[in-house]
């Protein structure tokens, strides 16, 4: 699921309509009143949404009292007239949602993406086999050049006691 955030301004007085695009889905969450002078004393100031022919109040706000609303409102694809404030005007915040086209594997997209990035530039996916069996033969070469026991080492001490006796012995 993709997301992205969304806000539109209604001007006071005035319509404003927006489209939700099809195949995604407008989630409403804050109308907020944008008091910029004190001109409207303690009215109320109602947010309307038409869709369809029919219009319903979102919510209501009121200056030094609500002025923001928070909203849980999912609107699907379609056309949307907002109303406002004759005063003041109202700010709508959201995001807008969609499902990923395709039920593809993340990895398997990636991989399509680097072969297409790939061939725009000029390689071909014959070259692709080829670097698959490479990587197999250097992961084959890496496992033979990982170190292995080493003589006189055990557990994680060597034998240089032996040395030091070794050292000692010379000594005398």
């Amino acid at each position: 699921m993709y997301q992205e955030f969304w806000g539109l301004q209604v001007k006071a007085g005035k319509e404003t309509s927006y489209e939700v695009p099809e195949g995604k889905m407008l989630n409403l969450s804050q109308a907020t009143l944008i008091v910029n002078k004190n001109k409207g004393g303690n009215r109320q100031h109602l947010l309307m949404c038409e869709s369809d022919g029919k219009s319903f109040p979102l919510c209501a706000l009121r200056e030094k009292v609500c002025e923001n609303s928070a909203l849980a409102l999912s609107l699907s694809a379609g056309s949307l007239t907002f109303k406002g404030s004759s005063v003041y005007d109202i700010s709508l915040t959201g995001t807008l949602v969609w499902e990923e086209e395709d039920d593809e594997d993340p990895a398997e997209a990636l991989k399509a993406g680097v072969r297409k990035i790939l061939q725009s530039n000029g390689t071909g996916d014959e070259d692709e086999d080829e670097d698959e069996d490479e990587d197999e033969e250097e992961d084959e070469e890496d496992d033979a050049d990982a170190p292995t026991k080493m003589k006189g080492v055990e557990n994680g001490a060597d034998d240089d006691e032996d040395d030091d006796e070794d050292d000692d012995e010379d000594d005398d």
